[in-house]
């Protein structure tokens, strides 16, 4: 692997904003889509329990249909994008220690032995059970860690000098019945946020305003 330089760092998040506007006709090529994907897949998660799965919504006819389940503010923006992400989280029932997903998930640690991995599911169930204990605290530790990989592929798709936008304004049981006329499984299921990507139609910012390095970072 390569060094990357510590400004060209810099360049790729200054580069980055939320784009209002895509370029309709101009789409991100099949290889770059799939880096930007594949940057998500390899994101990192507690316990490496990966609580996500991504629906990729690209042709003319599902942005439209996807636009109708976010407010007027969203619907240009899924509309011109190239494609779109929904990061889903998954909930309570497939995170059970004894669930389907996390069985099948533990049995692909094929480097750790049998101990190692009975020791690794025993400190998950704990955990499970009795530091979150509620169902609403269990989605809400599955959705905050969907930002993982949403934040890599926003970052990716800057270095491929491509823009994007995350939306949290969106519909829930909208786009849950969207996904479900489409014959996508939404069992044990939540909507956590979109992500449009594509090339702007719209003047680009000449700053980025954030609050000063000082203000934000304590060094103790």
């Amino acid at each position: 692997m390569t060094k990357i330089p510590n400004q060209n760092i810099i360049e790729i998040f200054n580069f980055r904003y939320a784009c209002k506007k895509f370029n309709p006709n101009k789409k991100v090529t099949k290889k770059d889509q799939e880096t930007i994907l594949e940057a998500g897949r390899l994101s990192p998660s507690s316990f490496g329990i990966e609580p996500w799965d991504f629906v990729v919504v690209q042709t003319k006819k599902a942005k439209a249909e996807l636009s109708e389940t976010v407010p007027i503010t969203n619907k240009t923006k899924i509309k011109t994008a190239s494609f779109v992400v929904i990061i889903l989280n998954k909930t309570k029932n497939s995170l059970d220690v004894n669930s389907n997903y996390i069985e099948k998930l533990f049995s692909k640690f094929k480097k750790l032995n049998f101990v190692v991995k009975r020791g690794l599911k025993f400190v998950y169930g704990k955990f499970i059970i009795s530091s979150l204990k509620t169902e609403e605290k269990i989605n809400a530790w599955s959705q905050k860690q969907t930002h993982i990989p949403l934040a890599n592929m926003l970052t990716t798709s800057a270095m491929l000098e491509i823009d994007s936008i995350p939306m949290e304004g969106f519909y829930q049981q909208k786009v849950l019945d969207f996904l479900k006329q489409n014959n996508y499984d939404i069992s044990n299921k939540e909507v956590s946020v979109l992500a449009a990507f594509g090339y702007s139609a719209e003047k680009r910012p000449k700053e980025k305003l954030r609050r000063d390095f000082e203000d934000v970072v304590t060094f103790l």
